[in-house]
């Protein structure tokens, strides 16, 4: 019998931590907590207003699109929707680095580190996604009978 098939988007805890975090930071712009942001003194309040409603929205919409692939029949739609936000996310958060090296250029270091973690991170579990998204798609296509629960398509891998 084959080994059942994991995704890792509903018990990827450091995704759902990262998610919600990142989604409380764009509510804090939201509700002005931060009035002092490197967004709003390069951009205006305006604009730092859309940055934070367009981090809070994808942080907090990617955190459940993954907490909702864990009750799902079919996950694929809420990986889907995971991984474009995380698309959103890396593009939200590449403007803060942007954003953060203009104004302060080498002062900004340590905040510029940490913005890349991010940007790198949310890059990496989108393509973590895709390659999810071909295994289901390849455990789909080729169900076997016997098995109570989609199969790994790997296991087909390692028995040559």
């Amino acid at each position: 019998m084959k080994k059942p098939l994991s995704i890792t988007s509903p018990t990827h805890a450091w995704s759902l931590v990262t998610y919600f975090m990142l989604g409380f930071a764009g509510l804090a712009g939201v509700l002005n907590l931060n009035k002092q942001s490197a967004v709003t003194a390069a951009m205006g309040e305006g604009v730092a207003d859309i940055w934070s409603t367009a981090l809070m929205l994808s942080a907090f919409g990617a955190f459940s699109a993954a907490i909702a692939a864990s009750k799902s029949p079919t996950p694929e739609v809420n990986l889907r929707t995971e991984a474009l936000l995380c698309v959103a996310l890396f593009f939200n958060l590449g403007y803060f680095l942007f954003i953060v090296l203009a104004i302060s250029g080498l002062r900004g270091f340590t905040t510029s580190i940490f913005a890349l973690l991010f940007i790198v991170g949310s890059a990496g579990r989108a393509i973590q996604i895709w390659f999810e998204l071909k295994l289901i798609s390849k455990a789909r296509a080729h169900p076997s009978e016997a098995d109570p629960v989609m199969g790994d398509p790997r296991d087909e891998l390692e028995r040559g």
